[in-house]
């Protein structure tokens, strides 16, 4: 079953108010990808703003009670992935403060 949004660009494909890519110039699709980037680019500016904004809100409406536990800030990448990502020579290094880690 399509949903509504793809049943309107399938008919817009049809009457030929959406232009397909394989349908577009070199130029055209060049174009079309400036202007989507640009969108994309200014959306997450939008949203990254959102972000801080509500943060610092959230911030400074929270009693100081509230805000006297430390957390540490996550790490989105763990030790084993920097492993990997670093050059020979650190692995090495790397590799024994884990294994100590772990061994303890």
């Amino acid at each position: 079953m399509i949903h509504r949004k793809g049943k309107n660009r399938k008919r817009k494909e049809d009457k030929g108010k959406r232009k397909l890519v394989k349908d577009m110039s070199r130029l055209e699709h060049k174009a079309a990808k400036i202007k989507r980037k640009d969108h994309c680019r200014n959306y997450r500016a939008k949203k990254n703003t959102l972000k801080e904004v509500t943060n610092t809100f959230i911030r400074e409406n929270t009693s100081k009670s509230v805000c006297s536990v430390s957390v540490s800030p996550v790490t989105l990448r763990s030790p084993e992935f920097d492993l990997r990502m670093r050059g020979a020579e650190f692995c090495g290094k790397i590799r024994k403060e884990l294994t100590e880690r772990k061994t303890v």
